[in-house]
């Protein structure tokens, strides 16, 4: 055999064994400085949240990080409506978009009914998502439908700055965010708005 047979015999072996080769699974999309384990950990250990279904066994608990000025974070909601009944959502207002944020979200955690107060918070704002500046103010100068008259306690906005200070040390950068543990015990990320469909495949659910 001379020389260039030889090559193309290397070459083609190669080529061989790389098609062959199993595929090794992996999470698509995981952002590569975001440490799933930890915030998940830390999450649920510390964060502060709405949970629109209560924990049952087998079911997976999905925590959410959203900011109440943020229009994906609505559809991400919207998204996942529909599986309230086989999922655990847990969702985490921050503060990282505008100065309307935190009392808004600490608003939601400080209300009664938390699940309720998130409800009216998306069905209103997320009427007119596109209403809201970036200074919090709608257009015509008053303040967003879901804001309250009277400041949250000083308690409630603190949940909102842990939930904050945990989702960025943590390596998260956007909203909507989602991490969960799979049944496999994997640690895995939701790092954007998925559609309901997506939804069930990526958490198992039918």
């Amino acid at each position: 055999m001379n020389p260039r047979d030889t090559v193309a015999a290397l070459l083609l072996s190669v080529v061989t064994a790389l098609v062959a080769a199993p595929t090794v699974a992996s999470q698509p999309d995981m952002p590569p400085w975001v440490d799933a384990r930890a915030l998940h950990e830390q999450f649920a250990r510390d964060g502060k949240g709405i949970e629109t279904a209560p924990a049952a066994p087998g079911r997976v608990t999905v925590y959410v990080v959203f900011d109440p000025q943020c229009p994906d974070c609505i559809k991400f909601w919207n998204e996942a409506r529909p599986l309230a009944d086989k999922v655990r959502f847990v969702w985490l207002p921050v503060a990282i978009l505008n100065p309307k944020s935190e009392p808004q979200g600490a608003a939601i955690l400080a209300a009664p009914d938390r699940a309720a107060a998130m409800e009216q918070h998306m069905t209103r704002f997320g009427s007119t998502p596109r209403a809201v500046n970036h200074s919090g103010l709608a257009r015509d100068g008053h303040p967003p439908p879901s804001a309250e008259s009277a400041a949250p306690p000083i308690s409630a906005r603190e949940d909102v700055w842990t939930n904050s200070r945990i989702f960025r040390r943590g390596g998260g950068r956007s909203v909507p965010f989602g991490v969960f543990r799979d049944a496999n015990g994997a640690f895995k990320v939701i790092p954007d708005t998925r559609t309901t469909a997506e939804l069930q495949k990526l958490l198992g659910v039918n």
